[in-house]
């Protein structure tokens, strides 16, 4: 038979009973939904679009198992069961006894095919089950076939056979959504200069973007668009703004360029005053912090500099409190940039950094002896220097991008040992070219793994040419950090499976290099940043076919 389509009276959704022994369930399912109550022939597929939907139906597809009974059958076992399938934009009704319907929603793999795509090098470390029990359907609570089909994990679900409280667990959540991964863009904002860095709050209100006309703009996130509430015109730049970051209560956000400050803004505040955060050594001559970072806490302010060391400021004392080389005891007069930092958790004592030296480094705070620097742990494994250096936040794990073209994840509880990083240290002058101007050697990605590199993966797809281009680990909400993604300089967005180390996602939506990318912690959507001067906003939209 036909298709029907037409437009609802009402948006309005609500959650219905899995089962009910009065006759009038079909009807209120109908004007729940919108449905004219007088269709009830149940053998044809109905169809009808809806204007709008709340922002959480938007992220991802939605299943629901109805049981409906019709007006002469009276016994559950009788129902006539229906799926009604929530995508953005469509809803469809199909009768549970056609035989298509099982395979018409099958997730893209199954739990086994996950397992047997986990690379070998990684199987053994606890990172692989990590990821699993926080992205993957939950075997023992969850049948086999609800693992293939995500509307039968919903009517697991409703007939409370799956979860006694009626809910879904984190990591189901987290799978239904890492199947919708974001596929489509458009532009929210275009400049016509380059952009640099845009990132979301650790909150997800706000979203804070960069610009080489020297403006950092601050933006409310809401019904999937961002709208500029405060344009702040950057003091004292040096070619342009370097790096941000934004304090974790959302109050302040500091700036860094080429100049001996960084500056502390107010969020919010019309007099834009700029406090100077002052960390220049007098023995100095041109100085810039490549990168910085406020303390989980918001205390300090960390910041690695172009003269090879690390620097720690004490907002409370408004002072330089430590500065420390990361030489690493190399007998090296030259100091190497330390192009990103990053905390290793919400301790604020640990620290990891990495620069043109090629190594990672983890250092303890409360350890520290300024005068002989030594880290607590390093990591030798890369071919070329460090643009940015990601943590999983729990202390473990984080993940580095290099300019040898490839993204590693590190274990901190499997480190080289010294006379490793000794040496990639002082070889580090083997490989003479300028990621700025020239291509890559050819043996970047033939190579392989080298001797005594003990990183977990290595991801290669992607290219780092001509800036500091920035990795993450997708957010534990809505993939359970299934994923590290990474702008690239040939002006896409690359999304890698940690496990597998495979591209699950490769979105081309610019023109020129995308230097930063940011998953929104929350919802399914992602905003890059690129040299076209323009922010992309990515979401998930699925391909309407006829069914």
């Amino acid at each position: 038979s036909k298709s029907l389509v037409w437009s609802p009276t009402t948006t309005c959704i609500s959650p219905l009973p899995p089962y009910s022994n009065t006759k009038r369930q079909s009807t209120s399912c109908a004007v729940a939904l919108g449905i004219p109550t007088n269709i009830s022939n149940m053998d044809r597929t109905l169809q009808y679009n809806i204007p709008m939907l709340p922002m959480a139906l938007k992220t991802i597809e939605m299943h629901i198992m109805l049981q409906t009974i019709t007006h002469t059958h009276t016994h559950h076992d009788e129902y006539t069961c229906t799926v009604v399938c929530y995508i953005v934009g469509q809803v469809t009704l199909r009768p549970s006894s056609d035989d298509n319907a099982e395979s018409l929603y099958q997730s893209q793999e199954s739990e086994d095919e996950l397992r047997s795509k986990i690379a070998y090098c990684i199987k053994d470390n606890d990172i692989c089950q990590l990821i699993q029990q926080s992205s993957s359907f939950e075997c023992r609570k969850i049948t086999h076939w609800c693992q293939k089909n995500l509307a039968g994990c919903v009517r697991q679900r409703e007939t409370t056979m799956s979860n006694r409280r009626g809910g879904f667990s984190p990591s189901t959540k987290a799978a239904m959504q890492s199947k919708y991964l974001p596929n489509s863009n458009r532009k929210v904002a275009q400049f016509s200069a380059k952009l640099n860095s845009g990132f979301f709050s650790q909150d997800g209100t706000m979203f804070v973007s960069s610009c080489q006309d020297q403006h950092i703009r601050l933006y409310n996130v809401t019904h999937n668009t961002l709208k500029c509430f405060q344009d702040v015109t950057c003091k004292d730049v040096g070619y342009c703004v370097v790096d941000t970051s934004m304090s974790s209560d959302n109050s302040h956000f500091i700036y860094s360029s080429w100049h001996e400050c960084i500056y502390l803004c107010s969020v919010g505040s019309d007099d834009e005053m700029h406090v100077q955060i002052q960390l220049k050594p007098p023995d100095v001559m041109r100085f810039c912090p490549f990168s910085i970072r406020f303390s989980p806490d918001n205390a300090h302010v960390l910041a690695g500099g172009n003269d090879g060391c690390i620097y720690l400021y004490d907002q409370t004392r408004a002072e330089r409190t430590v500065r420390f080389q990361t030489s690493c005891g190399s007998d090296d007069k030259w100091n190497y940039d330390v192009n990103a930092v990053s905390y290793a958790d919400n301790s604020s004592h640990v620290v990891y950094s990495g620069g043109d030296d090629t190594l990672c480094l983890v250092w303890d705070l409360r350890l520290l002896d300024e005068d002989n620097p030594r880290p607590v742990a390093g990591f030798a494994g890369h071919g070329a220097g460090i643009t940015y250096i990601d943590s999983k936040g729990d202390g473990r794990y984080l993940i580095s991008n290099s300019k040898d073209q490839s993204i590693k994840l590190w274990d901190i509880r499997q480190p080289s040992d010294y006379g490793m990083l000794k040496h990639a240290r002082d070889t580090v002058e083997e490989t003479r070219w300028d990621y700025r101007f020239e291509a890559p050697p050819r043996d970047f990605g033939k190579q392989g793994k080298t001797e005594g590199d003990p990183s977990l993966m290595t991801y290669r797809g992607h290219q780092v040419l001509r800036s500091l281009l920035r990795c993450h680990f997708s957010p534990a909400h809505t993939t359970g950090q299934r994923y590290v993604y990474t702008g690239c300089s040939s002006g896409k967005l690359i999304v890698y499976d940690v496990l597998s180390g495979h591209i699950v996602s490769q979105l081309q939506g610019h023109t020129d290099a995308v230097r930063d990318v940011s998953w929104h912690p929350y919802e399914q959507v992602i905003c890059s940043s690129s040299w076209d001067g323009t922010h992309a906003w990515w979401e998930y939209e699925p391909e309407m076919k006829e069914i």
